[in-house]
């Protein structure tokens, strides 16, 4: 019988649709979150991205109804254009139970958690 795999994620998290994504500011650079967890970030279109992998890094993140969180956190991985930023700390579960909200209300047939 074949073993069944099952995802235990051990946070909560969020994916947002490309129409309306938090924006992530780095050293000047701007980027769009693909996914946020309290702690990890997903961010989008890295090409030119200046960090190391386990570098520490700081930004801000600026949400739908324009809150800006700052955030602070290594670079844990980049893969097919995407970095994740691992040990987050900035982002609150109030401020993931907010989003969730929002994106329900906007978007009700997508889904956006896992």
């Amino acid at each position: 019988m074949p073993e069944t795999s099952i995802n235990h994620r051990e946070f909560y998290r969020l994916r947002y649709p490309i129409m309306d994504r938090p924006k992530l500011e780095l050293n000047g650079q701007q980027f769009e979150v693909t996914e946020i967890a309290e702690r990890s970030l997903q961010f989008a279109r890295v090409v030119n991205l200046i960090f190391q992998i386990g570098q520490e890094i700081s930004g801000t993140v600026t949400f739908h109804d324009g809150q800006t969180v700052n955030i602070v956190g290594k670079l844990g991985r980049i893969r097919r254009n995407e970095g994740v930023i691992v040990e987050l700390e900035g982002v609150d579960l109030a401020r993931m139970f907010k989003e969730q909200f929002y994106l329900n209300a906007k978007f009700p047939r997508v889904k956006m958690n896992t």
